[in-house]
């Protein structure tokens, strides 16, 4: 945990009042070892060589699949008022220094499903959604993991009724779902095609 602790501190600050609660840089070291178990838990079910990540924010979620796995991590994130283009290029300095030829940060829209899949990514064994979560952004890039072959898909705030909806029209199936990972209202949703 203590190299997720200094890792942490090197990478760029979340937007002051944005979702502190998910916010490893101010958790305690028993929230930090919970989110790394329920993060270890995820990997012992899906085994990933490769994870797909839409929504980088600042690259907590990306470090503890690092942390936790052997996987490479390719992760997208759109240059907005939410997250710079400065902090994206930051986070994967600071990711590829401590994790080498492991991590890759894409600049791009996620709906933008054709700049994917002209890229050849490969197989994809996980892809965690945590974009705009809204119901059509959600569905969207479910149905981009479909088109990737993703094996299995991470919901984030699987807690929503749109997140859950997505998922449902998507005709994903539930595998489990933790719940209070780092709040009260804080869940994921991991879940795989219904064949």
């Amino acid at each position: 945990m203590n190299n997720v602790k200094e890792i942490i501190q090197l990478l760029p600050e979340p937007k002051v009042g944005t979702f502190l609660e998910e916010n490893l840089r101010i958790m305690g070291d028993e929230k930090i070892k919970n989110v790394l178990d329920t993060v270890q838990e995820i990997i012992d079910i899906t085994n990933p060589s490769k994870i797909f990540e839409i929504g980088t924010h600042v690259g907590h979620s990306a470090l503890t699949f690092l942390e936790k796995s052997s996987a490479k991590i390719i992760s997208t994130d759109i240059d907005d008022w939410w997250v710079s283009k400065d902090k994206l290029n930051r986070v994967e300095e600071v990711l590829q220094k401590f994790y080498p030829n492991r991590y890759t940060q894409i600049i791009q829209d996620s709906q933008n499903h054709d700049y994917f899949l002209n890229l050849n990514l490969g197989d994809i064994d996980l892809i965690h959604v945590d974009g705009l979560h809204e119901y059509g952004h959600c569905r969207n890039d479910i149905l981009l993991g479909k088109k990737l072959n993703c094996k299995y898909f991470l919901v984030d705030d699987f807690q929503h009724v749109n997140m859950k909806q997505a998922a449902k029209d998507e005709n994903l199936i539930l595998i489990k779902e933790w719940e209070r990972l780092h709040s009260v209202e804080v869940s994921l949703g991991l879940l795989k095609l219904n064949e």
